[in-house]
């Protein structure tokens, strides 16, 4: 699993590295936002008590299961009328994973999406550990840079197609009466988005070695000294 999230964050940046290279800034910054929630999630499943986070996490899947099960079920017609089938169906062993352990405070099973859970030693009752605290864990502080700027003002109204957004477009159609319906790529959040992806990245390498166990210390440190160098610096027009 720790590998399989390794993988995804080097996927999702070379995602965030061709969208900046298109100079589309808005784009690459929803994607910086799932690279980071993936580098500070996998940071995240190495802390703790043993593997105790880890293996809550792939436990997780069982409500996940479930919950896709139910989605089938409840859109069958749909699914059916475009031609699309499914072997995925409620299952007894996956009920009772959600059931025993994913339960709310009054013991029935819990309803959050989130499958970052921690777990009282004394009660073994557990809560979901929500995005902002895993953030906040992983600062080392009560705020977090990174989860300001990208699920603050800034990201979650380009994720969310907020009015904000949409400022550079509006400039660049002006007063015209007419518009042409084409991809408009807005360059200006090209710069956040390396740099925050580059951090994340660096982070899920990181967090990766320790647990695997390496040392490319003297592999990293040179990469992390030269993506602090902002590409778009001098009249720059691509990312390195």
């Amino acid at each position: 699993m720790v590998c399989a999230l390794a993988i995804k964050a080097a996927t999702t940046k070379r995602a965030v590295f061709t969208l900046c290279e298109l100079g589309d800034g808005d784009n690459a910054t929803a994607l910086t936002r799932v690279l980071l929630e993936n580098a500070c999630l996998l940071e995240w499943l190495i802390r703790g008590q043993g593997r105790q986070r880890l293996e809550t996490y792939v436990m997780f899947t069982s409500v996940q299961h479930e919950r896709v099960a139910a989605t089938l079920q409840r859109h069958a017609d749909r699914f059916a009328a475009a031609g699309a089938t499914t072997d995925v169906a409620s299952d007894p062993y996956h009920r009772a994973v959600w059931a025993v352990t994913f339960r709310d405070e009054k013991g029935r099973p819990a309803r959050s999406e989130r499958p970052t859970w921690e777990f009282d030693d004394t009660t073994k009752q557990g809560k979901p550990f929500k995005v902002s605290d895993l953030f906040r864990e992983i600062a080392g502080g009560a705020h977090s840079y990174e989860y300001d700027v990208m699920y603050g003002a800034i990201g979650s109204d380009i994720v969310h197609s907020g009015p904000f957004s949409l400022t550079h477009t509006l400039q660049r159609m002006g007063s015209r009466l007419t518009f042409v319906l084409e991809p408009t790529p807005v360059r200006e959040m090209c710069t956040i988005a390396l740099a925050l992806s580059n951090a994340a990245m660096f982070l899920a390498l990181d967090s990766l070695t320790e647990y695997l166990g390496l040392d490319l210390s003297a592999d990293l440190e040179p990469l992390k000294a030269k993506s602090n160098a902002d590409p778009y610096s001098h009249g720059s027009e691509s990312a390195p």
